[in-house]
């Protein structure tokens, strides 16, 4: 059961983690040209007919709607995409149809006629998202939807299996060479190139040893690490650092518990702290520390379940911090 937020607070103060997601290549293709494209609402990893491919930005919910990145799952399709920065636009087009989505609009054009979306077009980290549904059907794709497993599942057929060939080597492609980038990115954090570059999950554990630490001194049980949490927390981080605000606010996810009900987290009771500037686990605890909200949180005897992301970067240089609890 989903429930009230509990305590936000904040310190004028930043963090930053990168987040790399390593491509697996799976099955060839099937004989044959028909596609299946699955998407899981969160999830990094996409199938298409078993053959996995990474996302640079996983799919999301937003106002009841699915949203998925444009660029791929076009591609995927076999549609074209082009970006018109100058008036943000984007244009997708296949062999029959052209749409042109504007940014934060609710309306389409489809062959020159304007149609009505049921949740406007996005941009997030840069990324384009687009409803789910529109897109696909326009583009003569069915689509499902598993509410349980809060998967998307875009199906249909190319006109001949040299179509689907091509379109699945073209995307494999694109996943080696945003492999080889994100091992490239890694290689320049690992050699010291950026001044605050660190290892952002030992960094992050850090925190977490060092809160409960305080906890312990307090008769209070320590929190658990939760894996989806850390990744939401680091979602958070990179949210202010990216859209360069300092706030619960985002622009871009709205309040806390907007932003963890879009991350599909289950809780009855939540509180975030974010901070920025620190170059360290130990001054970003102290400061946490020694503000009573911040405390408050760290110690709530309520609260079982902690997320922590830490993202170099942001207006007050060092390191963005963003801590999310649950029970």
């Amino acid at each position: 059961m989903k429930a009230t937020k509990k305590m936000l607070s904040m310190i004028p103060l930043l963090f930053l983690t990168f987040f790399s997601i390593i491509p697996v290549y799976g099955n060839s293709p099937a004989a044959d040209a028909s596609i299946a494209v699955r998407m899981t609402i969160n999830e990094q990893q996409a199938y298409i007919n078993n053959q996995v491919f990474s996302l640079e930005a996983p799919p999301m919910i937003r106002n009841g709607r699915a949203l998925v990145p444009l660029r791929f799952f076009s591609e995927a399709l076999g549609a074209h995409v082009e970006w018109i920065a100058s008036q943000k636009q984007v244009i997708v087009t296949n062999d029959s149809q052209q749409i042109i989505l504007k940014n934060d609009s609710q309306t389409a054009l489809v062959n020159g006629r304007s149609v009505q979306l049921s949740t406007p077009t996005v941009i997030v980290n840069g990324r384009i998202f687009v409803p789910l549904r529109f897109v696909s059907e326009v583009l003569g794709f069915s689509v499902s939807w598993d509410a349980v497993a809060r998967t998307v599942t875009i199906a249909g057929r190319f006109s001949d299996t040299q179509e689907l060939a091509s379109v699945m080597s073209q995307l494999e492609s694109r996943d080696h060479e945003h492999l080889n980038q994100e091992t490239h990115e890694q290689k320049n954090t690992t050699t010291g190139r950026s001044p605050f570059s660190h290892d952002e999950r030992s960094i992050e554990l850090e925190v977490l040893r060092l809160i409960n630490e305080k906890r312990h001194q307090e008769n209070l049980q320590p929190l658990s690490k939760n894996d989806h949490l850390m990744y939401v927390a680091t979602q958070k981080s990179k949210d202010l650092v990216d859209n360069n605000y300092f706030s619960h606010t985002s622009p871009v996810y709205g309040e806390m518990r907007d932003m963890l009900d879009s991350f599909n987290v289950n809780y009855r009771r939540a509180g975030e702290n974010i901070a920025a500037g620190q170059r360290t686990a130990e001054q970003v605890v102290s400061d946490w520390m020694n503000s009573p909200g911040h405390r408050q949180n760290i110690l709530n005897p309520e609260f079982t379940q902690i997320g922590i992301g830490a993202v170099n970067g942001g207006p007050y240089g060092g390191i963005t911090w963003t801590q999310l609890f649950t029970d």
